[in-house]
């Protein structure tokens, strides 16, 4: 355990170069470490199973350049300076287990075509300080690959999970609680699996993919964001398959090229439950997004629906609103919003399209009639 005499800056813990090696036994390590806990880098090899390099004033651990970390169980956490771990220019971790939470800026860095294996870690409370990158619990990116299957992720400052540049990240069972804005925001060409995942009360967006992303969040719970709970734009592309969306001010929603397909996804409660604007497009089957206090669905501005067999109904102001030259296919679903039909259960405007074959509700054009407004076939 380092006291505090001296100049404590760079006095790291563990410091290694050119191909060096070094082994720590379960329980050892070096405690507020004035400089970093551990550094290593050129090609080193580590060994610290259940290790306690916590506390120290700078960086946790930071390994680079080909060097490889095995130390499930270690403790990296409370590290005063920019990350609890860092990784980047090809390093390899097997960090499973560990305790890499409450970091001061950003907890766990990975960059640069690293591997990590850092499933079941703790990767809470980011952003003590939060000087840098608005807290986040982990930032990968830079063709990385990480696994973190049953990590936690709660109660950052910022986004829980930040995956860019062509990273592969998997947080399958994870849990991304209490995000201060994303739960999980995924662009850059990266791929997220995050089944069964909970990501609820993120302070924005629950799940995120932008910029040709694509996630995988099927059966996740995202309720409780600020803003949304699931949203796929400029090429993103969701995959919320049973997934629970409900409880947010807008539950699903897809805009500017974005993409979202589902079957059996829920989006109850919210203020708008299924939203497509700005040539966005949604494949949904079986969904449900009832009691909304504004629509059920809303469709808008070039965007392109597909709800076969949806529940949209009890909503306050439509049940399905569909304008602005877009299409929206509701074969064999619900759209009333009371007991009986009403003209505002199916809307149809500005030279919109809609095919509502075996629907139920009210609609506010004569059927299978062309007008300015429309056609709604039925």
């Amino acid at each position: 355990v380092v006291d505090n005499s001296g100049i404590g800056a760079s006095r790291d813990g563990l410091s290694l170069e050119k191909q060096s090696s070094a082994y720590g036994t379960p329980g050892s390590g070096v405690r507020n470490a004035g400089g970093y806990g551990i550094r290593a880098f050129d090609g080193c090899k580590i060994l610290a199973r259940d290790a306690d390099f916590s506390h120290a004033g700078e960086r946790g651990c930071m390994i680079s350049q080909g060097t490889s970390l095995y130390a499930p169980g270690i403790n990296l956490s409370y590290a005063k300076g920019r990350n609890t771990f860092r990784a980047y220019r090809n390093a390899t971790a097997n960090i499973e287990g560990a305790n890499l939470s409450h970091g001061a800026e950003v907890n766990v860095r990975i960059s640069e075509g690293s591997q990590v294996d850092m499933q079941n870690a703790d990767v809470s409370n980011a952003g003590l300080v939060n000087s840098e990158g608005n807290g986040h619990g982990a930032f990968v990116y830079g063709s990385s690959t990480v696994y973190a299957t049953g990590a936690n992720f709660d109660d950052c400052a910022g986004p829980g999970l930040q995956v860019s540049n062509g990273a592969v990240v998997s947080v399958n069972d994870a849990s991304i609680k209490n995000a201060g804005s994303y739960g999980i925001n995924a662009y850059g060409g990266a791929t997220v699996y995050a089944v069964s995942t909970i990501i609820t009360g993120a302070g924005t967006i629950g799940v995120r993919a932008s910029s040709g992303a694509r996630v995988d969040a099927g059966s996740t719970d995202v309720r409780g964001a600020g803003e949304v709970g699931m949203r796929a734009e400029f090429g993103g592309y969701i995959q919320a398959s049973n997934a629970i969306a409900s409880g947010n001010p807008v539950g699903l929603q897809a805009k500017e090229g974005g993409l979202i397909t589902a079957t059996g996804a829920i989006a109850d409660n919210c203020g708008i439950g299924v939203h497509v604007y700005w040539e966005g497009e949604m494949r949904l089957r079986g969904v449900s997004a009832r009691n909304c206090t504004n629509k059920g669905a809303e469709v808008s501005t070039g965007s392109r629906l597909t709800a076969t067999q949806a529940n949209f109904t009890g909503a306050t102001n439509y049940g399905v609103h569909v304008y602005r030259g877009s299409d929206a296919v509701l074969y064999g679903s619900q759209c009333r919003k009371g007991a009986v039909d009403h003209q505002t259960d199916i809307t149809c405007t500005s030279g919109s399209i809609i095919r509502a074959h075996d629907t139920t509700g009210g609609m506010n054009l004569e059927p299978n009639t062309i007008t300015s407004n429309g056609i709604i076939f039925y």
